[in-house]
């Protein structure tokens, strides 16, 4: 499905977005939720797509995942 959705993008490729491995999370709780191995996103929203921008540190350069 992520690929789908890059796809339709012009111009674009997964590994410009996508700089670590999505895995399937949790639908709860909503918000952030951090764990000992990562960080899980739940969201609702209707919408088609979804841009995550990570900082890494304070300073740091972001990194994006959609």
């Amino acid at each position: 499905m992520l690929n789908k959705l890059l796809a339709t993008k012009t111009g674009t490729s997964r590994d410009r977005y996508l700089t670590s491995d999505v895995l399937p999370g949790r639908s709860f709780p909503l918000g952030a939720t951090v764990y000992a191995d990562g960080v899980n996103f739940s969201i609702f929203s209707r919408a088609e797509a979804l841009e995550l921008l990570n900082w890494l540190r304070h300073g740091g350069k972001p990194t994006t995942s959609s």
